[in-house]
């Protein structure tokens, strides 16, 4: 079964203080899909943030992050979470920023429906900075025949909304802030995996990125699935 992801919830972002929820309009994930969720906050204050995911009474796991509590990263943060749904419902995201920045820095979220994925989907994982405005970074080495991989950078700067040339990519910008961009792709066959990161015109720009393989079912979970076994 191949991996099929629905972009259909839109992105969404606010100023909110610290410790208020962003949330996403209400959606209905498929029976035993799993969500993906990319965020990007600004960060103005030359300190980390602590983000959280929740919603749906599902279990978050912010699977890779950038920002300034890693060595070498610039301002600004990319996460990406992942939660299993087991019996699809209607159901909201929030995302909160829990330290720093209340009240002057923009979050901004987009969820990813993933189904088609395997019974244990997490991959490789991968994280990185650069100052430099078209950038295609090798951000991790694929495990999996025909996986996918999910990218979420920031761009502080905010140059102007980015795009990627290989990325099924979902970008924004919120000028005086941050430009960020998301997306998705098949990986193909296993190895070195890159993505691309453009942001707008040929100013530098200030990137952190995330990156994330999900795992393709493998032929027993398929047919499972189709209750053959």
């Amino acid at each position: 079964m191949a991996i099929s992801v629905d972009t259909a919830v839109v992105r969404w972002t606010v100023t909110p203080a610290d410790n208020v929820d962003i949330t996403s309009a209400a959606f209905t994930p498929a029976n035993d899909s799993l969500l993906v969720v990319c965020v990007e906050s600004d960060t103005s204050d030359g300190s980390a943030i602590t983000i959280s995911v929740s919603g749906g009474s599902l279990t978050w796991t912010n699977r890779v992050e950038r920002d300034l509590g890693d060595a070498g990263a610039n301002s600004g943060h990319a996460s990406i979470w992942t939660a299993p749904v087991g019996t699809g419902a209607s159901m909201t995201v929030s995302v909160r920023r829990t330290t720093t920045g209340g009240g002057t820095n923009r979050i901004s979220a987009k969820v990813y429906l993933v189904t088609g994925q395997h019974a244990s989907p997490i991959g490789a994982v991968g994280e990185g900075s650069s100052t430099t405005n078209d950038i295609t970074p090798t951000v991790f080495t694929s495990t999996g025949e025909n996986s996918y991989g999910f990218g979420a950078a920031c761009d502080w700067s905010a140059n102007g909304i980015p795009v990627s040339s290989d990325l099924t990519e979902d970008g924004a910008d919120y000028s005086l802030a941050i430009s960020v961009v998301d997306g998705f792709k098949d990986l193909g066959a296993s190895g070195a995996e890159s993505m691309n990161f453009d942001a707008f015109d040929v100013a530098a720009a200030t990137w952190n990125w995330a990156a994330l393989e999900i795992l393709a079912a493998a032929a027993a979970d398929t047919l499972f699935a189709q209750g053959v076994c």
